[in-house]
């Protein structure tokens, strides 16, 4: 364990060593601009406390009313359905707060910003999760093995539950940039208050009731999301459907055929052969996703919007890859 002491040891004066090496301007101690940021880092540690507060109490309601074996099995479920948003969602947003920070001195290039980055990640996240919640059954069974199959329904609920945060996720940015740090705190205050009061009616269900409350809670937190959006960046519900709609039912078409395909191809290739399933459903699944949204992408008149920047990088990353591989002579 000393490793890990003098690894985490290492890195931190690393860093701040290179922090020096890298920026000219050498901090001193002063209490000037005290007012000001115990004001803003005031916020943030209440939202920090809040978003502790919203992803930890379920833990603590199904440890205290169902037991070590129903948090262990919420606790996986909960691993499995937040790869979208560790995996996806999150390297996205660790760029987006510099470009907004420019954005917010000038005038509406926030909400051009915040809408394009909404459309990119809607478009990216938004399949992940609802593909996540149609394969939770065998990518369960493959994952953990026949002993946590009741992992399932709950990795489907959370995967359903984790859509609207992921989506709503660079509002925050977009606060910050603003200065506007109490927006956080009201939203985060209004989730945890609908969650604690959704686990008092289904937190004795174990852990589908506790998924089943996260659900519902996430739901009701789009109220004063749009609410913010609209007040402070002028991003109407028009606005906000124009680059979203096509994606949702892109999404929702995906997984009627999936869904539609489990229950026939369990029956073809065996109930118990779960890989097999998942080697079907997924490209099934990804293949009707992109074919339809870029079917509706087309029929709309080829926006300007998230479609273009990905299907933008899927080209330089073809011709990249094309002249890689190409013979040295044929690059000159």
């Amino acid at each position: 364990y000393w490793a890990l002491i003098l690894g985490t040891l290492f890195s931190r004066v690393l860093g701040v060593a290179l922090s020096y090496a890298l920026q000219p301007f050498r901090p001193r101690f002063t209490l000037v601009a005290r007012r000001d940021l115990m004001t803003f880092s005031g916020w943030i540690m209440a939202n920090g406390l809040l978003y502790f507060l919203t992803t930890r109490l379920s833990h603590l309601v199904i440890g205290r009313l169902s037991g070590p074996s129903s948090l262990s099995l919420f606790s996986a479920a909960t691993e499995i359905a937040n790869v979208p948003s560790t995996e996806l969602v999150a390297p996205i947003n660790r760029a987006l707060f510099p470009a907004f920070a420019r954005m917010a001195e000038g005038t509406g290039g926030l909400k051009r910003g915040l809408l394009g980055a909404l459309s990119v990640i809607t478009l990216l996240a938004l399949p992940a999760c609802i593909g996540l919640a149609a394969v939770a059954d065998p990518l369960v069974h493959v994952l953990l093995g026949n002993k946590w199959t009741g992992a399932a329904p709950v990795v489907a609920l959370l995967a359903f539950a984790g859509i609207v945060p992921m989506i709503t996720s660079p509002n925050y940015l977009a606060y910050l940039a603003l200065a506007r740090t109490h927006i956080p705190v009201y939203i985060g205050f209004w989730q945890a208050t609908s969650l604690i009061l959704l686990l008092f009616v289904f937190g004795r269900n174990g852990a589908v009731g506790v998924a089943q409350a996260q659900l519902i809670s996430s739901i009701i937190v789009v109220i004063p999301s749009v609410y913010y959006m609209h007040s402070l960046l002028q991003i109407h519900t028009a606005d906000l459907w124009s680059v979203l709609w096509r994606p949702i039912v892109a999404s929702a078409a995906m997984w009627l055929v999936v869904h539609a395909a489990t229950e026939p191809l369990a029956a073809h290739v065996g109930a118990t052969a779960y890989l097999a399933q998942l080697a079907v459903l997924v490209p099934l699944g990804f293949v009707t996703y992109v074919l339809l949204a870029v079917a509706l992408w087309l029929f709309s008149g080829r926006p300007n919007g998230a479609e273009t920047y990905v299907l933008d990088m899927a080209r330089r990353a073809t011709s990249r890859l094309a002249f890689s591989s190409a013979p040295a002579a044929a690059r000159k």
